[in-house]
């Protein structure tokens, strides 16, 4: 299993991202596995802001996989929504020291993380894959 962060996304979106190269690389690497891969509900949400911020000419690339999850019809990804169980268990890391330099949505990918012990995290962000090498 391979959970996604919002990096990922925005860089494979955004042409002059730093990362872009590298996320075609991924995105060719995710299309060849058949291992599942979770977009948590955080996510979304954080690619939407961002996007509604920062990139508008990405967010209509947003919007469609947005819409996506409300039709269904997306089969390549599975979403994980954040539950009360999981908002309480976020909440908690988010007051842990060794978190302390992650933001609400990495803290929601740690505890994602932290649910399916085999899964693995895609992100581009330094201190999130130190914390999550730490979890897995």
């Amino acid at each position: 299993m391979i959970i996604i962060d919002t990096n990922f996304f925005l860089a494979l979106y955004n042409l002059n991202d730093s990362n872009h190269t590298r996320a075609k690389k991924d995105f060719k690497y995710l299309a060849s596995t058949p291992t599942p891969k979770i977009i948590a509900s955080t996510v979304i949400e954080e690619m939407i802001t961002v996007s509604k911020l920062k990139m508008w000419d990405v967010l209509n690339i947003v919007y469609s996989l947005s819409e996506d999850i409300i039709s269904g019809k997306n089969n390549f990804y599975f979403y994980k929504f954040v539950d009360e169980y999981l908002f309480m268990k976020i909440l908690k890391l988010v007051q842990e020291k060794q978190y302390s330099k992650l933001s609400f949505i990495d803290c929601s990918l740690i505890a994602i993380l932290q649910e399916y012990k085999d899964a693995q995290l895609l992100t581009y962000d330094k201190e999130l894959d130190k914390q999550a090498n730490k979890t897995t």
